[in-house]
């Protein structure tokens, strides 16, 4: 019952983060290059979590190896690791104060359709 709890908040803080993560990254990429500009998002974010789940897998590893009774004290090292980069995370995106205008003007849309239609 608390494995299904923790996973339904997981999931719903997922699904309110990665749609709105996306858009606000994509924002700027030109229409023909969204599919490549997508797929490079997805990439990077596949190799940050690959590195950050190493690494914390390494740490959590080479603290148990002290011995049978480390493997709380690995729990707790690696939790703290988790936290510091959450804060500092934290601390950038408050730093940074929620600006999105990365100087790219934003494209008018065109007001008539790009393509004629047949027989017009």
């Amino acid at each position: 019952m608390i494995l299904a709890l923790t996973q339904l908040c997981a999931g719903a803080a997922s699904g309110l983060t990665v749609s709105p993560n996306q858009a606000l990254v994509l924002r700027h990429a030109p229409r023909e290059a969204a599919g490549v500009a997508g797929g490079v998002l997805q990439m990077s974010q596949r190799i940050a979590a690959a590195v950050g789940v190493s690494a914390i897998s390494g740490v959590y590893l080479h603290t148990a190896a002290r011995g049978t009774a480390h493997h709380r004290s690995a729990f707790w090292h690696t939790n703290l690791i988790r936290a510091g980069v959450l804060a500092v995370v934290l601390a950038v995106s408050a730093l940074r104060g929620g600006r999105t205008n990365t100087g790219v003007p934003d494209r008018p849309e065109p007001a008539h359709d790009a393509m004629p239609r047949a027989g017009a």
